[in-house]
């Protein structure tokens, strides 16, 4: 059995072989419509001949609309995303950066040690004008001048 379709007095595709399915009890096939077939009010004919002389006409007619095709996106589109992509990555590495920074100068104790070297002078003299202080001083010049008395032990 064959079928063919038409749109005002234009066949569109080729034949089209139609098979009969037992389970449904009809006659089946298929035809994909694609973008550069006509829309509107299709007439399907069929035209049946069988192996014995047989033979029969019938036809319909379905409304054929096409799905909006899916474009691509457009190259523009795709770099400026990439673009958004590497924008937000370079913030995003910035502000790591600016955190350990923070980070580690907040951590950071400096070791500075401040002398008041008048507070120790004033100190040592307290020490050097200390009587304990005064008699080691003593001792020591003596032992200078008399190095023979200093090996022996008291």
């Amino acid at each position: 059995m064959i079928a063919t379709a038409h749109h005002s007095s234009l066949e569109i595709g080729g034949p089209l072989q139609l098979s009969y399915d037992q389970t449904h009890g009809k006659w089946v096939g298929s035809y994909t419509v694609n973008s550069t077939n006509p829309v509107g009010s299709w007439l399907i004919q069929v035209n049946a001949t069988d192996a014995y002389g047989n033979s029969g006409y019938g036809s319909t007619s379905t409304l054929v609309t096409l799905p909006p095709s899916q474009q691509p996106p457009s190259p523009t589109s795709s770099a400026f995303n990439y673009l958004w992509i590497i924008v937000i990555a370079l913030v995003a590495a910035l502000a790591i950066l600016a955190s350990f920074i923070v980070y580690r100068r907040g951590r950071m104790v400096r070791r500075v040690l401040k002398v008041d070297l008048e507070a120790i002078h004033a100190e040592a003299k307290k020490v050097e004008s200390n009587e304990f202080f005064k008699n080691v001083q003593e001792q020591l010049k003596e032992q200078k001048r008399n190095p023979q008395d200093s090996t022996d032990v008291k």
